[in-house]
């Protein structure tokens, strides 16, 4: 008798069941979010680093080529349809392969297939927006480092072929560069940017991985003077 009483006396009752479940609830609700923003933060971390590496590599590409900034198709398989394989542009991941590590990085009209660095994979890639109907995302492909060889959009029309002297820094951008027109056209060197490095944008995101679209700190970008920050949608141009 005395053995049935204690053994009912270390049973829960049903009120301190549900306590106890709402508390484990309490607790999901206030820890979940808590990991949601660690990871964010850790994929921003990482994207950041990787842009850092990228801005080493463009830096020894600039060391080998006369302080030229690489040219490079803002995406592969646009330039592909546009100019053909014969013409198209090499992408950014096969240009600074040599500086990031990789040697016989593969080349093809199918960039999911030519196995990039991961340098050049945001954690936090993902296509969301839809595609232009002449340029198709492949079944299966979800990230732009899948379809592109990289996260990372690089500028547009940034560096020019000169037939007569090879590659040189674009004025395309006169937004950027309005102060150093001249009267002839020509292309300047880079050295010759010196005043807008901090605010010209070499590459970033293709997305908004890191943020809502349209709102301010949503894409990671690196800068022509080297540095990693986040960038506003207004600064893509």
């Amino acid at each position: 008798m005395h053995n049935r009483q204690t053994q009912s006396n270390k049973a829960f009752t049903l009120i301190e069941l549900l306590v106890v479940v709402a508390i484990i609830g309490i607790l999901i609700s206030i820890t979940v979010p808590v990991v949601g923003r660690a990871r964010a933060a850790a994929k921003r971390t990482q994207c950041q680093a990787n842009l850092h590496s990228i801005g080493q590599a463009i830096r020894a590409y600039m060391n080998d080529y006369h302080d030229y900034y690489p040219p490079m198709p803002t995406m592969r398989t646009r330039d592909l349809i546009d100019r053909g394989p014969l013409l198209a542009r090499l992408p950014m991941y096969y240009i600074l392969a040599p500086y990031v590590g990789v040697t016989g990085q593969k080349l093809s009209d199918k960039p999911w297939e030519d196995d990039p660095s991961p340098v050049f994979k945001c954690p936090a890639d993902m296509i969301t927006q839809g595609a232009e109907a002449e340029d198709p995302i492949p079944p299966g492909v979800t990230t732009y480092f899948q379809w592109q060889g990289s996260s990372y959009e690089p500028r547009l029309l940034l560096s020019k072929w000169d037939n007569d002297r090879g590659w040189l820094v674009s004025k395309e951008y006169h937004a950027a560069t309005a102060q150093l027109e001249d009267p002839s056209g020509e292309y300047v060197k880079w050295n010759e940017l010196a005043e807008n490095l901090t605010r010209l944008v070499l590459a970033h995101d293709y997305e908004s991985f890191h943020g809502e679209a349209n709102q301010p700190n949503n894409r990671m970008a690196l800068f022509a003077d080297f540095h990693v920050s986040n960038m506003d949608e207004g600064q893509t141009e």
